[in-house]
């Protein structure tokens, strides 16, 4: 069976700021864990190595700056047979088996609250 090994990097900081990703395959339903995940000496910085069989699968990514803002998102991600892959725009919400890594506006419905009296 042929996989192909796809990186990715994140970090994190003292204060609010990481960046991150998981990856979920959309035929088997279900969250993909890394090969492989190098954690460099200042513990701040990783690579996560991923061997994916060729597919489709959701990738989220949790960006957050140091202030707090939130630059998350999610894209969808095609493995090819032939060892190229790419990212498109992901549409629609995320499937059921997908848990949101964070509560930001990108993976969750947020609206305003009214207090009742």
């Amino acid at each position: 069976m042929i996989r192909v090994r796809i990186t990715t990097e994140g970090r994190k900081s003292d204060t609010e700021g990481r960046f991150d990703q998981q990856i979920y395959s959309l035929s088997e339903r279900r969250r993909v864990r890394p090969a492989k995940t190098k954690i460099y000496t200042s513990g701040y910085r990783w690579t996560h190595v991923w061997h994916l069989p060729p597919g489709d699968y959701l990738e989220t990514d949790v960006d957050i700056s140091e202030d707090g803002t939130h630059h998350c998102g999610c894209r969808k991600l095609s493995v090819k047979e032939n060892g190229e892959y790419t990212y498109t725009r992901w549409k629609g919400e995320l499937p059921d088996f997908v848990d949101p890594p964070c509560d930001c506006e990108a993976f969750c419905d947020i609206i305003d609250g009214v207090e009742v009296e």
